[in-house]
């Protein structure tokens, strides 16, 4: 059967990479006794794990899942804000003075090369040497989560199978990710990870402001108040891929038509991870074109 709900453990690891201590949260969506089990990292843990893990649970009681390992990597703080602040820190491939706390004050920035170098370096290896796991692993993010998974892709992109990039935040300092592709494509004739893309219909500067209508002041702050458009950058991101026809390379795409920025997450985690792990009739939810 599948573990319990209570089967999950929290583990502060300190990198050397990053120069931090991060907390790791392990969720065992897992039979007792599974070996090679498959491990779905996800970042901005202190809010998604949560999420993540009972989305699995309950696409696994219907066997649209294996079994598996989630591991949330988040902070270890008390308040959500400060949760926000350092993931601007680790999930952004270069400094810019672009995002803001409430008070205006600079957020850091750039910091994905060492944060890279945590994942790959030091929590992959980490998981593998105290639970039964195999060499399958993929990565979830959402917003500036999805952006990091997008720099990965080009930076180090065996580091994982498959890639969920929820909302990505494609815009990041005039569009660099973009960039980014256009260097990995210069040098590379393949790229073998299936990746799906997800947006909500409402991530734009029009849907904003008329969620904005309907919002309490507090709810009006960046990405809700962003003028960027992330389902045009989106497709542009989407677009730039498929024109590499990498043969190794599955791309889906989707909008939910229905969905704004802080709405996509509960939808985006289901459908993705049952394109990544070929559950069935995925393949039809998100159509590769």
């Amino acid at each position: 059967m599948i573990a319990p709900l209570g089967d999950c453990v929290v583990h502060d690891v300190a990198s050397e990479a990053v120069g931090d201590t991060f907390r790791i949260f392990v969720g065992h969506c897992h039979q007792e006794g599974a070996v090679d089990l498959p491990v779905v990292y996800v970042t901005d843990a202190n809010g998604a794990f949560g999420l993540t893990v009972d989305t699995v649970r309950y696409l696994q009681m219907a066997g649209h899942l294996p079994s598996m390992l989630v591991v949330g990597v988040g902070y270890p703080v008390a308040v959500m804000r400060h949760a926000l602040d350092l993931r601007c820190r680790d999930l952004t491939p270069t400094v810019t003075d672009t995002m803001r706390d409430g008070d205006g004050t600079v957020l850091p920035s750039g910091g994905a090369a060492p944060f890279l170098a945590f994942l790959a370096d030091e929590l992959r290896p980490w998981v593998a040497d105290r639970f039964a796991v195999g060499s399958d692993a993929v990565y979830a993010g959402h917003s500036l989560g999805g952006l990091f998974g997008a720099y990965t892709m080009f930076e180090r992109p065996a580091t994982f199978r498959g890639y969920a990039l929820a909302s990505p935040s494609i815009w990041w300092d005039d569009r660099e990710v973009l960039g980014r592709e256009a260097t990995y494509a210069a040098t590379h004739d393949d790229l073998a990870a299936t990746v799906v893309v997800t947006v909500g219909g409402h991530e734009t500067p029009a849907g904003r402001e008329r969620a904005a209508t309907q919002l309490p002041a507090f709810a009006r702050r960046p990405p809700l108040a962003s003028p960027h458009d992330l389902v045009a950058d989106a497709e542009s991101f989407v677009d730039a891929l498929h024109r590499r026809r990498y043969p190794s390379l599955r791309l889906h795409h989707r909008t939910l038509v229905d969905e704004h920025h802080t709405t996509v997450p509960p939808v985006a985690v289901g459908h993705a991870l049952r394109v990544l792990f070929g559950a069935p009739g995925a393949d039809a939810l998100i159509p590769p074109r």
